[in-house]
């Protein structure tokens, strides 16, 4: 009887001690003082959260500040770049436009300078536009210098432009001679050639014994109405060990190199008849 006793009190107990926690829990009470307990942890997690996103703001904020000096550094330096590609191309034209003033005079001709337009991509060692046409008194014919130094001549007139065949074109022909030789005989430039080439034109038609050497001088001869005799052109050179060709037993050809540095060329001048 006593055991049972005891039992029934050990369930009073537990049942008491569960309603007890049961309150403390989901009562108002146990809802205050659970509050209480947990609100330290809560501010303190919260100010945690807090000042790490306030940490990440901080540092996007400065990583986007660098960013940003970095795409300003970059635009300074890309303008700088134009400035002295400016600045070169400046100088490039000064010096051509100073030597145009050195051009020597000839007696009877009048210089008139002009400026390069137009250049087609695909014939650019061939042929290009100059600003000057027959408004300004340019005719088909003309030679065109360029650091006092034939170019080429003049092979279209339009009003106010005209089109110039460079002496690297097989299509510009003239008379010149060679050294001191007094031997004439015609320039023309020569097609599949380049920059690196070691030469760009040849002269054809010359005596078969003609006595040339590498380095003798090329000038126009002064045949035709049109372009004054004496005008440098260019060098014979020396090709796979030879100096001059002998075509069919009766005539001889020579290769040169030109003078005038035709790649970027921006100014030249026009020599003209004067009238008498």
């Amino acid at each position: 009887m006593i055991q049972l006793e005891t039992k029934k009190l050990t369930y009073m107990l537990c049942g008491l001690v569960l309603l007890a926690l049961g309150l403390f829990v989901f009562g108002a009470f146990g809802e205050r003082t659970s509050h209480a307990v947990t609100r330290p942890f809560i501010k303190i997690w919260r100010k945690a959260t807090d000042s790490k996103d306030a940490a990440a703001e901080w540092v996007d904020a400065e990583t986007a500040e660098k960013n940003r000096q970095i795409r300003e550094l970059e635009k300074k330096v890309l303008d700088l770049q134009l400035l002295v590609g400016e600045a070169r191309d400046l100088r490039t034209e000064n010096s051509q436009l100073r030597r145009l003033f050195e051009l020597e005079q000839h007696p009877g001709w009048s210089v008139m300078p002009a400026e390069v337009i137009v250049r087609d991509p695909v014939l650019w060692d061939y042929t290009f536009t100059i600003d000057k046409g027959q408004a300004d008194g340019v005719t088909v014919g003309a030679v065109v210098m360029q650091a006092g130094n034939v170019a080429g001549r003049v092979a279209k007139v339009e009003r106010h432009q005209a089109m110039v065949e460079t002496v690297l074109s097989p299509n510009c022909r003239f008379s010149v001679t060679i050294g001191s030789t007094g031997d004439a005989g015609v320039l023309h430039g020569v097609k599949g050639t380049d920059r690196t080439s070691a030469y760009r034109c040849q002269v054809d038609f010359l005596p078969l014994d003609i006595e040339a050497m590498a380095g003798m001088k090329v000038r126009t001869s002064g045949l035709g109405v049109l372009m004054p005799g004496g005008l440098p052109i260019g060098e014979v050179v020396e090709y796979e060990g030879r100096i001059k060709e002998e075509i069919e037993h009766a005539r001889s050809m020579l290769r040169v190199m030109p003078y005038a540095a035709l790649q970027d060329v921006r100014f030249v001048t026009i020599l003209l008849k004067k009238n008498p």
